[in-house]
């Protein structure tokens, strides 16, 4: 039974060598099966811990970690599925387009978001603008010059004003996009992920496994 599961080592030692969700879980599974918090800091450093263990634990350590990684596998073939995925063949047959098509995947997204930042902003731009022109008129008053330019904050949020009835609208929503975006950003972050509940999701399912693998 050892044999086998210790033969997956170098395979496994790979998957925490360049994923950090598998370095993550590697160190929880350690920890685990030899009752001490893990120390590892790097991969090569869990990798020293598990080759430190007796074949026993290793192959325990192996059985768990293959789980952790075919959940790992699964999750990220589903997110490409959703997603879709830009790989080398792929930029090839777009052809010149190629560099833009990657551009706008991870792009877009932000881009949107930036532009209703400057929906929220609007009135804090429109002040700004109305402070500018104020000074203006201030200075033109001390050269005698009759010529006055008007403010925008009273045309543009003044009571029933069209501007006003579509900020109202418009505000809120974007806010809420904005908040909603920073929010799953910060959510993939915590769980070692930008994709929110894709990768990071994987791990957190796969922690559970390892604990039941080890309690058989």
């Amino acid at each position: 039974m050892a044999l086998p599961l210790l033969a997956l080592l170098p395979a496994l030692f790979k998957g925490v060598e360049t994923a950090t969700a598998l370095f993550s879980a590697g160190r929880e599974t350690v920890a685990a099966i030899t009752g001490k918090p893990s120390t590892a800091s790097d991969a090569p450093g869990l990798i020293a811990e598990v080759s430190a263990m007796t074949p026993d634990q290793q192959a325990k350590w192996a059985e768990a970690q293959q789980a952790v990684t075919d959940q790992y596998e699964a999750e990220t073939r589903r997110l490409m599925v959703e997603q879709g995925t830009v790989d080398a063949a792929t930029l090839d047959a777009i052809g010149d387009r190629a560099g833009k098509v990657a551009y706008l995947r991870m792009a877009t997204r932000p881009r949107i978001v930036l532009r209703l930042s400057h929906v929220v902003m609007l009135p804090v731009y429109v002040f700004a603008i109305d402070g500018s022109l104020m000074l203006t008129n201030i200075i033109l008053k001390g050269f005698g010059t009759p010529y006055e330019f008007g403010t925008l904050a009273g045309d543009m949020f003044g009571d029933g004003s069209l501007y006003l009835e579509l900020y109202k609208f418009a505000a809120p929503t974007a806010a809420s996009v904005i908040l909603g975006y920073m929010g799953l950003r910060e959510i993939g972050k915590a769980k070692g992920s930008t994709d929110g509940d894709g990768l990071g999701g994987a791990v957190t399912k796969a922690t559970g496994l390892v604990r039941r693998l080890l309690k058989r």
